[in-house]
C-alpha cells in the first residue's frame, strides 16, 4: 500500500519544506519510501543516500506523491531502491546513481547519469538537452562521454581516485576500494625472516 510514508530524513513533507546538505545511510521500509523525503513531494539539494528503501513507491531521493514542481540537484543515490531518485515528475538535474535501480521517469532530467557497479557492462546518460543515451563502462570513464556537464563548477572526475567517474564537487563520492580477499601465497623462507620488503 502506500498509504504508510517514511523517509531517511523527512517522512511526509508538509507546506514548502525542502532538505539541503543531508545524507541518509539507514534503511527505509514504507509504502512509499524515499532516502531523503518519502512523501509530498519538496525541493532536495546537496543530498546522498545510500540506505536501502522497499515499497512500490520507494526511491532513493524523493518518494512517491511528488509533484512536477520539485526540484532535486546534485543529489547522489548508491541504495537500492525502485527509483534510483524519484518515481515521476521533477526536474532532476545533476545527480547520480550507483545502483541497480532504475532512474525513474522524471519530468525534465538533465545532466545525470546512472551505473550499477564498478564491473558493470555500460551505463546511461542523460545529456543536456534531456536525451537518454547508454555508454560502454570504458566510456563512462572519460568526461568527453558527459557532454554539457559543467567540468568547471559542478562536476570532476579528479576527486577521488578509487571513484573512475563524475562526481559533485559540492557532493563528491566517499566511495572507497576495499580489497575482496586477502592470501598467504608462501611463508617467508630463513633468509627474509627480520627483513622489511
Amino acid at each position: 500500500s502506500y498509504q504508510s510514508t517514511a523517509g531517511g530524513i523527512i517522512g511526509c513533507r508538509k507546506s514548502y519544506a525542502e532538505a539541503r546538505n543531508c545524507t541518509n545511510n539507514g534503511d527505509v521500509f514504507a509504502g512509499s519510501s524515499g532516502g531523503i523525503i518519502g512523501y509530498g513531494g519538496g525541493n532536495v539539494y546537496d543530498c546522498t543516500n545510500s540506505g536501502n528503501l522497499t515499497g512500490p513507491g520507494s526511491s532513493g531521493i524523493l518518494g512517491y506523491g511528488s509533484c512536477n514542481s520539485s526540484i532535486i540537484e546534485n543529489c547522489v543515490n548508491v541504495g537500492e531502491a525502485t527509483y534510483a531518485i524519484s518515481d515521476d515528475y521533477e526536474s532532476i538535474e545533476n545527480c547520480y546513481n550507483f545502483s541497480l535501480s532504475t532512474f525513474g521517469d522524471g519530468y525534465r532530467t538533465k545532466n545525470c547519469y546512472s551505473i550499477s557497479s564498478l564491473t558493470a557492462e555500460s551505463g546511461t546518460v542523460w545529456l543536456s538537452d534531456g536525451s537518454q543515451v547508454t555508454f560502454t563502462n570504458e566510456q563512462m570513464r572519460l568526461q568527453s562521454t558527459f557532454e554539457g556537464f559543467d567540468f568547471e563548477n559542478t562536476w570532476t572526475m579528479e576527486g577521488n581516485p578509487d571513484f573512475p567517474y563524475p562526481e559533485l564537487i559540492s557532493n563528491p563520492s566517499s566511495y572507497k576500494k576495499t580489497p575482496e580477499s586477502i592470501s598467504v601465497v608462501a611463508l617467508p623462507n630463513d633468509e627474509m625472516k627480520g627483513r622489511i620488503i
